[in-house]
C-alpha cells in the first residue's frame, strides 16, 4: 500500500493521473509492468484502463439511478466479462455490502457509497488500485474503516493511495512518496535499478476489453436525457414542429397529378376508367397548332388494351354520342347533359361482373332493337315521365308516369333516329348521394359539382347505352373500325388491385407520325371526372411544394441547432460523469453510444409526434384546399415515403446537432472531464 503525500499543487494529482493513464505526458516515461506508456494510443489507454487499473474517487462517482449490484457489475460488463452474480457478491463481501446488493445508491451512506466505489473497481481484480482521496468527504470514524478495508486489499492488489493525512499513511502505508513542487521530497521505499520490473506477461491482459451493454447504454442515456428539462421541452418543440412541416412539405412536392387521380378515383368508389384519344398537331417550329381528341382504330384498340393492367377493355362506340332521348319528358334546353347519352357498349354478363354493375330489373338485350338503360336515365323517366310520341312540345296529358322500373321495361324509347324497346334497367355505381341536388333539379347551375358530374357522365358508362352483342359489326364496317371512326373510347375496370389501378391511371403514348412541315401525336390518355376536378388545383400544387421545402429547411437548422444547445447543455452537466465512465474503462465508442442512445430516444419520441402532426396537417391541408375549390378530391396524403423522409431529416438534423458537442467531448482527456475542464 503505497501513499503519495504532499501539499496541495504539489503533483500527487497528477502523477496518479499519469499512473491510471488518465492524463497524457509531455516528457520522460512511464513503465508500468515494464511496459511503457510513451507511445500508447487512444485505444491503447482505453484497454489499459478497462483492464489494468481501478479507480476509487473522492466523490464515489456511482450512478445514483443504478442499484449497488448494478454499479458493481458495471464494471464487468466493460471488460466483456458475464455478469455473473458470484463475482460481484464476492466483491460486496469484500467491502461488506453484500446486504445491501438491491439498494439503490442514492438511498446509502457516504461511506457505503464509498465502498461501492472500492468494489466496482475491486471486481475487475486489477493489477493496481488508484485511489484520489478516498476519505477526504468522510468523517474520521468511517474513513479509518476505508483504510482499514484498502490495507486488507494491498495484501493482493497494489494499492496506490493520494492523501493529505499523513497520519493514515504512516498508520496504514507500506510505503511513503512525498511531493514537493513536482519532485520526490523523500521515498520510504525506493527501488534501486535491479529491483525494477522487467516486461510482463501481463501486458497480454489488455489485448481483451469489453465494451458497454446496451442495456446500460440505455438506462444511462435515458437518465441524461432529462438532465436539461427545458432545454429538453425546447427542444422537443421545435423539432416536432420542424420535422412535422418537413413531412407535409414532402407531401405537398410529392403531388402527383395521376396519383392523385387514383385516390380520387378511390374517395369517389369508381369501379371503371376510362382512355380518350388526343391529337396534338405542331408545326416544325414546335409551335402548336391544335388539340383534339379523335377516336381510336382497332388496332389502336389492341395497343391500349395491351397495355392496360387486368387485361380487360371494353370499347364504348361513338354511334349515339351527345344524344338527347326524346321520350323523356324533361324541360327542353335546361337538363340536357343529364340525360343526353354518350356512345354504347355492348352489354353482357362478363361486362357486368367485371365492373360490379347490377341489373336491377329485366333481362340483358339479346336482340338488334333491344337495350338496358343506367339507372341514371331511368331517375330521369321517374321524375318527368314518358312520351309514347316523338314530339318536342309536349302537354302533361302527353306524359306517362313512371314509378317502378317494370314501368319503363317493355316501353319503346326515341333515341336520335332509332328506336329501342327497353328490356332492362342496370346500376352503374352513379354516386346519388353526392349528386341529388344537382342531378335532377330543374336548375341549370354550373358549379364545381355539375361540371364534375357532366364529366363523369360524358366519360364514364352511366349515361351509355347497352346493346345487344353484335350490335356494332352490324353498324360499322371493318374498314371504319380501323381507320379509327367508331371507338371514341375505350373503358377498363378500376377498384379491383391498387397496383393495376396506379398503373392504369398513368397516361401513355401510343403513336407519333412526322410530317414534312409538322409532327402530330396521338396520345391516349385517362379521361375521367377525377382529372377534370384537379385541373385547377395544378398551378397551387407547383408553388405549394417549393415554399414548404425552404421553410422545411429553414426550420430543420433551427432544429440542428436546439438539438446543438440541447447536447451541449448536456454535455456540461455530465462531463464529469462520462470522465469517471472513461476512467472506468468506457471507450470513446461507448460514449458515443450512450448520447446515441439519449437522442435516439428523443428522436424517435419527436419522429412519433411529428408524424402524427404531419399526418393529421396533410388531411387538414387537403380538406382546405379541396373545399377552397370546391371539389372532393385527394390532393395530397401522407404516406410511407413521407414517413422516410421525416424520420431521415430527423435522424440527420439531430445527428449534426449532436456530433459537435460529442466530438468536442471525445477530444479532452478523462482528467479534464473529471475535473470539469474544457
Amino acid at each position: 500500500m503505497v501513499f503519495i503525500l504532499g501539499k496541495s499543487g504539489c503533483g500527487k494529482s497528477t502523477l496518479l493521473n499519469l499512473l491510471g493513464g488518465l492524463d497524457g505526458f509531455d516528457g520522460g516515461d512511464v513503465n508500468v509492468d515494464g511496459k511503457s506508456m510513451k507511445n500508447f494510443t487512444a485505444k491503447d489507454y482505453d484497454n489499459y484502463r478497462n483492464r489494468f487499473v481501478g479507480f476509487v474517487f473522492q466523490e464515489n462517482n456511482l450512478l445514483d439511478e443504478y442499484t449497488v449490484n448494478r454499479n458493481v457489475a458495471l464494471a464487468l460488463d466493460l471488460q466483456g466479462e458475464k455478469q455473473t452474480a458470484e463475482r460481484v457478491a464476492e466483491a460486496l463481501q469484500a467491502v461488506g455490502l453484500n446486504e445491501y446488493a438491491q439498494h439503490k445508491c442514492n438511498s446509502i451512506s457516504g461511506g457505503q457509497k464509498q465502498r461501492v466505489a472500492i468494489a466496482r473497481a475491486l471486481v475487475k481484480k486489477p493489477e493496481m488500485l488508484l485511489c484520489d482521496e478516498p476519505t477526504g468527504a468522510l468523517d474520521s470514524e468511517t474513513g479509518a474503516e476505508i483504510f482499514t478495508l484498502l490495507k486488507d486489499i494491498s495484501k493482493s492488489t497494489l494499492v496506490v493511495v493520494v492523501s493529505h493525512d499523513r497520519e493514515s499513511a504512516e498508520k496504514y502505508g507500506d510505503r511513503i512518496i512525498e511531493l514537493k513542487d513536482g519532485e520526490i521530497l523523500s521515498d520510504s521505499l525506493p527501488l534501486n535499478d535491479a529491483e525494477k520490473p522487467v516486461e510482463s506477461a501481463s501486458e497480454n491482459k489488455k489485448e481483451k476489453r469489453g465494451t458497454l451493454p446496451l442495456k446500460h447504454v440505455f438506462g444511462i442515456g435515458a437518465g441524461y436525457l432529462i438532465a436539461k428539462p427545458i432545454r429538453l421541452v425546447l427542444c422537443v418543440l421545435i423539432c416536432i414542429i420542424t420535422f412535422a412541416c418537413v413531412g407535409i412539405a414532402d407531401t405537398a412536392s410529392a403531388y402527383d397529378k395521376y396519383e392523385s387521380i387514383a385516390k380520387t378515383m378511390y374517395l369517389y368508389n369508381s369501379d371503371h376508367i376510362s382512355y380518350c384519344k388526343n391529337s396534338t398537331e405542331f408545326h416544325a417550329s414546335g409551335a402548336e397548332i391544335y388539340n383534339i381528341f379523335g377516336n381510336f382504330s382497332e388496332s389502336e384498340y389492341n395497343f391500349v388494351k395491351s397495355k392496360i393492367k387486368g387485361g380487360r377493355a371494353d370499347k364504348i362506340y361513338d354511334g349515339f354520342d351527345n344524344v338527347n332521348i326524346s321520350s323523356l319528358a324533361y324541360p327542353r334546353n335546361v337538363l340536357e347533359r343529364r340525360f343526353t347519352t354518350h356512345g354504347f357498349t355492348e352489354l353482357d354478363g362478363g361486362l357486368v361482373s367485371a365492373y360490379g354493375f347490377k341489373l336491377l330489373s329485366g333481362a340483358y338485350p339479346t336482340g338488334y332493337g333491344e337495350v338496358v338503360l343506367p339507372v341514371n336515365i331511368f331517375n330521369g323517366f321517374k321524375k318527368f315521365g314518358y312520351l309514347a310520341e316523338e314530339t318536342f312540345n309536349f302537354t302533361q296529358a302527353d306524359v306517362t308516369a313512371i314509378n317502378a322500373y317494370e314501368d319503363l321495361i317493355g316501353k319503346t324509347v326515341h333515341i336520335s333516329d332509332s328506336e329501342f324497346k327497353v328490356v332492362g334497367i342496370l346500376d352503374t355505381g352513379l354516386d346519388t348521394d353526392y349528386f341529388g341536388n344537382i342531378l335532377y333539379n330543374d336548375d341549370n347551375s354550373y358549379g364545381a359539382a355539375s361540371n364534375r358530374l357532366w364529366d363523369l357522365l360524358r366519360y364514364g358508362m352511366h349515361n351509355t347505352l347497352f346493346l345487344a352483342p353484335g350490335y356494332a359489326k352490324d353498324v360499322y364496317s371493318e374498314g371504319q373500325q380501323e381507320s379509327g371512326e367508331c371507338i371514341s373510347r375505350i373503358i377498363a375496370p378500376f377498384g379491383k388491385n391498387r397496383a393495376d389501378d396506379y398503373a392504369n391511371v398513368k397516361g401513355f403514348a401510343f403513336e407519333e407520325v412526322k410530317l414534312a412541315d409538322k409532327t402530330v401525336i396521338s396520345i391516349c390518355e385517362v379521361r375521367n371526372d377525377a382529372i377534370f376536378a384537379l385541373e385547377s388545383t395544378d398551378d397551387i400544387m407547383t408553388v405549394l411544394p417549393k415554399i414548404f421545402l425552404w421553410v422545411s429547411v429553414g426550420l430543420s437548422v433551427i432544429a440542428a441547432l436546439f438539438v446543438l444547445y440541447y447536447t451541449s447543455g448536456v454535455v456540461v452537466d455530465k462531463k464529469r460523469q462520462i470522465g469517471i465512465l472513461r476512467a472506468l474503462g468506457a471507450s470513446r465508442g461507448d460514449v458515443v453510444k450512450i448520447f446515441a442512445a439519449e437522442n435516439g430516444i428523443l428522436t424517435a419520441g419527436v419522429i412519433a409526434v411529428s408524424t402524427l402532426l404531419a399526418a393529421v396537417g396533410a388531411l387538414i391541408l387537403n380538406n382546405e384546399f379541396t373545399k377552397a375549390f370546391g371539389i372532393k378530391a385527394v390532393l395530397i396524403s401522407f404516406g410511407i415515403r413521407q414517413f422516410a423522409v421525416l424520420a431521415a431529416v430527423a435522424v440527420i438534423a439531430v445527428a449534426v446537432g449532436v456530433a459537435i458537442p460529442i466530438i468536442k467531448l471525445l477530444r479532452n482527456k478523462p482528467v479534464d472531464l473529471i475535473a470539469g475542464r474544457k
